[in-house]
């Protein structure tokens, strides 16, 4: 054998054992992150067909509801009326009840009540546009809903068209005032206190049209474990904000553009005492959102993604599985590039601050909003 041909044997020899560990190591990869996968997936939230049909009704209750001519900022967070009780509850409240539409409310004396919601199945919806799945983001402060009080802190659709690329990231206003189906009229944030992530869903898929099915919950808490793992987030600060962020956090920050650790991007992102109220923390929650998926869709370091989403697994709860989530990554990874556009719903100039029932709530048009999203979402 002459000299050249034992260079290529051994050359053919390399490439093989070489080609033998990417394919058993990518196997590995895949098993490691198909197992770890599971353990975010979440099993107890069910799908069902619709028995009766739902009739929404079309109009507030006027008669009960009065104009807003002053309020302090924490009047947003204060109540939630509970029609089969016909009582307000409040945070720090000393109230027991069980009934057959909800779940139970325990607690007494100065203890904190601990919500337990009704696990309210998910009303199956044909997909609308094959090419685009609605996936809706819940933030809470822990993945154990009775740790959060009971209420999603942050609701957003986010929107994929693997056709096109686009993200479409919708947040919606948690206070926006909206029919529950089996509690009348409240703020859309009370649908996951009411009936946890079913009766959420199915309230967005009612209110609004769509055909969200898959669920994805993170634990705000957990966040900055993953924004240190990326790097951090670059923001942009106004002058109150850097102000509001030396005076309590010593922070030593100025206006502009500014690297915000995952500890400082998360305070940021919940800051509701500078801006305009809800509006500018959703906006805040919305960026984060943005870059950390930016970040984690990095077509040019598939690894990375991996190890970022393998990373942040423990930090959420999910109803899409494994399967499912490498069908979708796979889409993502051979389609359009990704590009992200954001809106918040209400828009502006669609809504009224009312007080119902000692409730502050945001007053909605819901068919413009609803033809909003609509034309976000699928008009391509």
């Amino acid at each position: 054998m002459t000299k050249k041909n034992k260079v290529w044997k051994w050359a053919k020899i390399v490439l093989l054992t070489l080609s033998i560990l990417i394919i058993v190591s990518t196997i590995t990869i895949s098993l490691i992150f198909y197992f770890r996968w599971n353990q975010a997936y979440d099993p107890t939230v069910t799908f069902s067909e619709r028995e009766d049909e739902y009739s929404a009704p079309t109009s507030t209750p006027d008669d009960e509801m009065s104009a807003v001519t002053s309020y302090n900022e924490d009047d947003w967070d204060t109540s939630i009326i509970d029609p089969n009780t016909s009582e307000t509850e409040s945070n720090g409240g000393t109230t027991s009840n069980t009934n057959s539409n909800s779940g139970t409310i325990s607690g007494g004396g100065d203890y904190v009540w601990v919500w337990h919601p009704k696990n309210v199945p998910i009303i199956k919806k044909d997909q609308i546009d094959n090419n685009i799945i609605n996936i809706l983001v819940l933030g809470v402060d822990s993945t154990d809903a009775t740790k959060s009080g009971g209420r999603s802190d942050t609701m957003i659709v986010a929107s994929y068209n693997k056709k096109t690329g686009e993200v479409n990231l919708i947040s919606l206003m948690r206070d926006s005032f909206v029919p529950i189906e089996g509690y009348d009229w409240n703020r859309l944030n009370t649908a996951y206190f009411f009936g946890s992530v079913g009766l959420c869903i199915n309230t967005i898929n009612d209110v609004f049209e769509l055909d969200v099915q898959n669920y994805i919950m993170v634990d705000f808490d957990s966040l900055p474990k993953l924004i240190d793992k990326i790097g951090g987030i670059e923001v942009t600060l106004t002058q109150a904000e850097v102000d509001y962020y030396n005076d309590n956090y010593n922070w030593g920050v100025t206006a502009g553009k500014v690297l915000l650790s995952g500890d400082q991007a998360l305070k940021h992102a919940r800051n509701r005492k500078i801006g305009n109220s809800d509006f500018a923390r959703t906006n805040r929650q919305r960026d984060m959102l943005t870059q950390i998926i930016n970040k984690m869709l990095n077509k040019n370091d598939l690894p990375g993604t991996i190890s970022l989403i393998n990373s942040s697994i423990d930090m959420i709860k999910t109803n899409i599985n494994a399967n499912s989530l490498i069908g979708l990554a796979t889409d993502v990874f051979t389609g359009p590039k990704v590009t992200i556009d954001t809106m918040q719903m209400p828009a502006n100039g669609t809504y009224e601050a009312y007080w119902y029932k000692k409730m502050l709530v945001m007053k909605i048009n819901i068919e413009k909003n609803r033809e909003e999203i609509r034309k976000l979402i699928y008009t391509n």
